[in-house]
């Protein structure tokens, strides 16, 4: 006899599950009353863990389904904008035809039980337009739908938010939204053909000759400059090296030198890292040589006139070569310690974490991609681990700070709690009139054992981010650190040439008085150990010198937290584009590189064409441009300039006389 077939202990739940064919499928319960529309899967699915408690707060029976992104988008290969209206026709995504199927049905049920649907895509201008194109494709009525700008998936939070829903949307955020898109578009057609048309043929080799000929007289002149340094820094001939055999022969075949295109925001960029990049041939050297002393245990102390004047490299090898004769024939008398200065000085907190500030600090800290960085904040916010990672906002909200005491009471935090209003620097015009609770950082939105980030369900990596997140965060609201900063100075004494003479070095030693913020924020504890308890006329014994030419660092790179830092302070682009900007001009193969980005040969020969073309390619060329059109942006978005008024000044700017 067959056993029996356990019942199963799964609860019913309503929202994505996955079939064989890859395309979600959905039951839609003939009684549901609410449909809770967001922009990530992933985030519908979070959705489902907590679904009964919602479908009690509204009163009737609720599911979470996605647009999954965008599913209106324009054929890049044919541009249609109507410059009388200024309109751009948009499209229906195919590739997602299942999806909005899906969502047409559900809103039908809703329709027939004469509810609402809910839309929470994310809370920004992006977001705004996906709200838009739902509240355009599937027409709905204003009685039919709510607006919820969700920044977290917290329970408690998504419920709030629900309560405190919109009867409509910000049509000036939808109508910025748009007017981006279209400007990107206009630009994007109107330039890049022209300079496809002055490329063909073997006109394409006239700049790339041109470029060619000048580096290679730059690269000369700076060998010869700098023949001295080249002899022993094998870092800078791998440099030169590179430069001297930049390969262009891809750019002989057309597969090389198509996908070319200008942009309003990536082209200035690109400007910005080619010129940064060329820049070390324009620029002498500057050589700077320290000189050490290590003692018996191999720490080192620095010859005192490093810090007080610039010496000639030649005069500091001289001084060099006596001490080491002293040393090898026995002439060093005695090493002593002659003083002793000790300062206390004030350690800040790190602020709570906006967009830029989080690319920034966690590439140069982890070295994660920008990309990357933001892949895992979408998905701590998605799994209700943080608040929503697309933000201007460096304020934490009443609400969070009581979430953050509860973390600091449980991991026995001694630090004194300090409450501050931070500023958003260069941003406060912008968001003076937000509304603070909604426009915030990026928070932990869960209590947290400071000692422990290992969470099964999270990669290795989003276990770190998430654990810099909280650290960062907790720090914020703490009080300072103290630091003891103690500066031994030692005296040698030495004959040479039978002339007793005497040489000061001196080491920097820390350590912590008052950890406060440290105590949570960490990462740099080790900085501020004390090594050394000297006292005044100790003796040290010698062991050798070194000679020490500093590393000469060349202007001819970026990393990726260095450019979102470029372009957030020349105030191009936004929040929600940076890591999109990077990655596209990667797609392109414009730039490339890991850990810092590198200039590909391919942009070099489009720069240069650009240079040759400057009364066509000037104004995609011009940072202040670029920036002031983000401006316009943002007066629209809110109701202080008209669109066609942005896309007139933009069509005054292009002469199209020049573009024949």
């Amino acid at each position: 006899m067959p056993p029996k077939k356990r019942k199963s202990t799964k609860k019913k739940s309503w929202g994505w599950s996955k079939s064989k064919s890859k395309n979600f499928v959905i039951k839609i319960p003939s009684d549901l009353k609410y449909l809770l529309i967001h922009e990530s899967p992933t985030e519908a699915i979070t959705v489902k863990w907590f679904m009964d408690k919602i479908s009690k707060f509204l009163w009737g029976t609720t599911m979470a389904l996605a647009t999954a992104g965008h599913f209106y988008k324009t054929d890049s290969s044919s541009v249609d904008i109507d410059e009388d209206k200024w309109e751009m026709w948009y499209s229906l995504d195919r590739a997602k035809s299942s999806i909005v199927n899906n969502l047409k049905k559900a809103i039908e049920q809703v329709r027939k039980n004469k509810w609402k649907v809910y839309l929470l895509t994310d809370p920004d201008r992006e977001g705004e337009v996906i709200a838009y194109f739902i509240h355009k494709h599937f027409k709905l009525k204003k009685w039919e739908f709510k607006r919820v700008y969700l920044n977290s998936l917290w329970e408690k939070d998504y419920l709030n938010w629900l309560k405190n829903s919109y009867d409509d949307l910000d049509w000036n955020l939808v109508e910025g939204g748009l007017v981006r898109a279209m400007l990107d578009k206009y630009i994007w057609y109107v330039y890049s053909p022209v300079l496809w048309n002055r490329l063909k043929g073997n006109k394409y080799k006239i700049p790339l000759e041109h470029f060619k000929e000048e580096l290679a007289k730059n690269i000369e002149k700076f060998k010869e400059q700098n023949a001295e340094v080249l002899k022993h820094n094998d870092k800078m001939k791998s440099i030169i090296k590179k430069y001297e055999e930049l390969d262009f022969s891809d750019l002989d075949t057309f597969e090389g030198r198509s996908k070319i295109s200008l942009w309003r925001v990536q082209t200035p960029l690109l400007r910005l890292l080619v010129e940064k990049d060329l820049e070390k041939f324009y620029k002498d050297l500057d050589r700077k040589v320290n000189l050490f002393m290590l003692d018996k245990e191999e720490n080192s102390w620095e010859y005192e006139n490093n810090k007080t004047k610039e010496i000639d490299v030649k005069f500091m090898n001289i001084i060099y070569q006596v001490l080491k004769y002293a040393l090898e024939n026995n002439n060093i008398k005695e090493v002593k310690v002659i003083d002793i200065k000790e300062n206390i000085n004030t350690r800040k907190p790190p602020t709570p974490m906006n967009t830029q500030i989080a690319q920034t600090s966690i590439n140069s800290f982890l070295w994660y991609p920008v990309k990357k960085i933001m892949e895992i904040l979408q998905n701590l916010y998605a799994k209700q681990y943080t608040s929503y990672m697309r933000t201007d906002g460096i304020n934490i909200t009443p609400s969070y700070l009581e979430l953050l005491k509860e973390s600091l009471v449980k991991s026995w935090v001694k630090a004194k709690m300090v409450l501050r209003d931070y500023v958003e620097q260069g941003h406060k015009e912008m968001n003076q009139d937000e509304d603070k609770e909604n426009h915030h950082a990026i928070l932990p939105t869960k209590t947290y054992d400071i000692s422990k980030f290992s969470f099964s369900n999270l990669s290795p990596q989003e276990n770190k981010v998430l654990e810099y997140v909280v650290k960062r965060t907790l720090a914020s609201i703490l009080e300072e650190a103290k630091i003891k900063t103690i500066t031994y100075k030692l005296q040698i004494t030495f004959t040479h040439n039978w002339v007793e003479k005497k040489a000061n070095f001196l080491l920097k030693d820390s350590e912590i008085v008052k950890k406060g913020f440290l105590e949570v924020f960490d990462y740099s504890l080790n900085d501020y150990v004390r090594k050394f308890n000297f006292k005044v006329w100790d003796k040290i014994k010698v062991k050798d010198f070194i000679l020490k030419e500093k590393d000469i660092r060349l202007p001819w790179w970026y990393t990726e937290g260095k450019v979102i830092e470029e372009l957030e302070r020349l105030w191009i682009g936004r929040p929600s584009t940076w890591d999109n900007i990077i990655d596209t001009l990667r797609g392109k193969w414009y730039i490339g590189g890991s850990s810092k980005i590198e200039v590909l040969p391919k942009w070099y020969w489009v720069y240069q064409a650009i240079k040759e073309n400057d009364d066509v390619f000037w104004d995609i060329f011009d940072l202040w441009f670029t920036a002031n059109m983000e401006e316009d942006l943002d007066l629209l978005a809110k109701w202080k300039k008209k669109k066609k008024e942005i896309m007139e000044k933009l069509k005054d700017k292009i002469k199209k006389e020049n573009l024949d």
